[in-house]
């Protein structure tokens, strides 16, 4: 006999009674989570039915249902629940029974194990007919009360009574908040006396097309709706939209960017709807590849830019990266047709290679990959420049010449051109007889300013006598291999008279007269604006306008007198050139030179100057302008005494009259003068007196 049928009834007992208690512990779990539940879930749906949550949040209030009403569950009873322990069941309801003495216990340790070495099976044996016997008095149902389950139950049937009363009046909206509260990834609307339907909720569209949003309302229909705009992360704006026959539009007329939008009307509101907006596809990077023709000389380009100018017959590579892909490619040239381009690189990498002649716009046609809208890139400008013709000019010497046998020439030239200059040569002639063409080794820089050649015409003609007329130009070729040759340039003719000396000094003394009859001119012209400055009077209206047009003309002498020092200092270089500087009054032209440029930098200038400075002065004062030029003129009316009797007696007749209303002048202000104008009008006197002297 095995000891589980030893005693039968002990082990019935035991087993009924943690059954019963299992049971007990998941009813009680199970109405705790029924308790909390069931509240929380209304709780939950009332929440989502006036916030309109979104998946997440739904997501959230369910775990939120699921976390507390479990937990509750398992503090209430889930947590007892164990697997079958006969010798903890029978402690248990020992525990519960008293006065057993453990006898339960050792019953089942006895019917388990038998008998110990060295203990008597006689008292084993009484041992367990004693536990069967106490086991067969125990009732499960008084060992394990079920009392503490009747208020949980009430009110667990009474949440179950309050759920189908809802069900019954509001079932469509329970199965809603069912729906989107267990399975918050579907989306489905609470049951509302509005209903809103919208045709086309979720739109894809493209970049700068328009589009309409289309709303069906039915049910309890409203005036109007209300729309809710909202661009990226920004606050969502309102605008209503009235309702006609049940529906409702808004228009876009060109969309630049994503969006989205909800529609309320009465107590009905949409879910968050989107509209994309494909944007055209951008030229992320460029770069352009440029190989000149070989004539050029120039080594190969790359240009991040779309909009060239390049030179004719010029070879160009383009490689685009778009910053999204395309499906299709096709490039728009002016009076050309379409090409269409290969896409590479998963759609975002064009190339193209084009040799060009002529200038034309462009663009670019291509279809989105991913929902195949068309669009068209800005308009590109490819210019191309034709070669242009060079250009030159002599610039030394800057007029023809008269000279004597052997004078040296310093031949120097200006040239310009777009890409270079090829050759450089200089064709000369002697009276009528033929030409003589000369080609330089080295051709001249375009751009670089000014250049001297290298050539001497005493070399190349040697056999020149007096009377004899050298006419020479210069011509520049470019490198431009046209069907017609290279483009040519020439400068004006210049031309060289030699003549003997007797000539050749009458020549220069007519030109020494001419330079001393400007200087003439322009003592009258500053004289002339003496005696105009001298009536000015600050307080006339006239005094402003006045003063700004004299420095107009003030500015126009120190022209003039620049212009006559550089035309001596031409006259001097000329007489150094022929060897004669000897045969002239060297000494006094050069100082006349520098007088020139003296009066114009340090009187002129500065009576310039001082009469600009009058707009716009505090206090209004000629006084200091009218002494430079007054000073600019005296010392020009120097410059003339030295040319002859007749120019003198000119000049004395002038400064004469000038001394006198200068001296009638100083009695007038030493009348009404003031003690602290005495050295100023000291200072006057002593100007007149040394001027006097001078001139005398």
């Amino acid at each position: 006999m095995n000891p589980s049928n030893r005693n039968p009834a002990l082990e019935s007992c035991v087993r009924a009674v943690w059954s019963r208690t299992q049971r007990k512990h998941q009813v009680s779990g199970l109405l705790a989570l029924c308790r909390w539940g069931i509240p929380l879930f209304f709780l939950g749906m009332l929440i989502d039915r006036y916030a309109y949550l979104p998946g997440i949040g739904r997501a959230a209030i369910l775990l939120v249902i699921l976390t507390v009403s479990l937990r509750q569950a398992w503090k209430h009873g889930w947590s007892r629940l164990r697997a079958f322990d006969s010798t903890q069941t029978a402690m248990e309801i020992e525990e519960q029974q008293g006065g057993l003495n453990s006898l339960l216990t050792s019953g089942i340790e006895l019917a388990r194990t038998g008998a110990s070495h060295g203990t008597s099976q006689a008292l084993c044996d009484e041992t367990l007919r004693q536990a069967e016997a106490a086991a067969v008095g125990l009732k499960p149902e008084k060992i394990v009360s079920l009392a503490s389950l009747r208020i949980p139950a009430r009110i667990a049937m009474a949440l179950g009574a309050a759920v189908l009363l809802f069900a019954t009046f509001k079932g469509p909206f329970l199965a809603a908040g069912l729906t989107r509260i267990f399975a918050p990834w579907v989306t489905v609307a609470y049951p509302t006396k509005t209903r809103i339907i919208i045709g086309n909720a979720d739109l894809v569209i493209k970049e700068g097309s328009g589009a309409q949003i289309l709303v069906g309302v039915s049910g309890d229909v409203p005036e109007s709706a209300e729309l809710l705009l909202q661009t990226g992360d920004g606050t969502p704006r309102e605008m209503e939209l009235p309702i006609k026959n049940g529906q409702a539009e808004y228009k876009i007329d060109s969309a630049s960017r994503d969006f989205s939008y909800r529609i309320d009307a009465g107590d009905a509101r949409s879910e968050w709807h989107h509209v994309r907006v494909i944007s055209a596809p951008r030229i992320k990077d460029v770069k352009v590849s440029l190989e000149f023709p070989s004539y050029l000389d120039r080594a190969k380009e790359t240009v991040e830019a779309l909009t060239l100018t390049v030179p004719e017959d010029t070879k160009i590579h383009w490689e685009l990266e778009l910053d999204q892909a395309i499906r299709d490619a096709v490039l728009h040239r002016d009076g050309e047709e379409p090409l269409q381009l290969e896409v590479s690189d998963g759609g975002r990498r064009l190339v193209i290679d084009e040799k060009v002649d002529a200038s034309k716009g462009y663009n670019f046609a291509w279809v989105e990959k991913d929902h195949g809208f068309g669009f068209t890139s800005p308009r590109y400008y490819l210019q191309v420049a034709s070669d242009q013709e060079p250009r030159v000019e002599i610039t030394s010497p800057e007029m023809n010449l008269n000279a004597m046998l052997g004078r040296p020439l310093e031949l120097a030239v200006r040239a310009n051109d777009d890409h270079g200059i090829g050759t450089t040569t200089i064709t000369c002639r002697v009276n009528r007889r033929p030409e003589k063409i000369i080609t330089l080794p080295t051709p001249v820089r375009a751009g670089a300013g000014e250049q001297k050649l290298d050539w001497d015409y005493r070399k190349e003609l040697p056999d020149l006598q007096v009377g004899d007329s050298v006419s020479f130009v210069v011509e520049v070729a470019d490198k431009y291999p046209g069907e017609k040759g290279p483009h040519r340039a020439l400068t004006e003719t210049r031309r060289i008279t030699f003549l003997s000396r007797e000539e050749y000094l009458a020549a220069i003394t007519k030109q020494m007269e001419r330079l001393l009859a400007n200087v003439r001119t322009l003592y009258r012209q500053e004289r002339a604006a003496h005696e105009l400055v001298l009536s000015l009077d600050p307080t006339a209206e006239s005094y402003l306008p006045t003063c700004q047009l004299e420095v107009i003309r003030q500015e126009m002498v120190r022209e003039q007198l620049v212009t006559t020092a550089d035309g001596v200092k031409a006259l001097l270089d000329d007489l150094a050139a022929n060897q004669v500087s000897d045969a002239v009054e060297n000494d006094a032209l050069t100082s006349m030179q520098k007088s020139l440029r003296a009066i114009a930098a340090e009187h002129v200038a500065r009576a310039s100057e001082l009469l600009r400075k009058q707009v716009g002065a505090k206090s209004l004062d000629p006084q200091p302008a009218i002494a430079a030029v007054n000073q600019a003129a005296r010392e020009l009316g120097g410059l003339v005494l030295l040319r002859g009797i007749d120019e003198s007696r000119e000049v004395f007749a002038r400064e004469t009259h000038m001394f006198a209303r200068e001296l009638s002048g100083l009695r007038l202000r030493l009348l009404n003068a003031t003690p602290d104008q005495a050295e100023a009008l000291a200072k006057g006197h002593e100007d007149v007196a040394e001027w006097t002297d001078q001139l005398l």
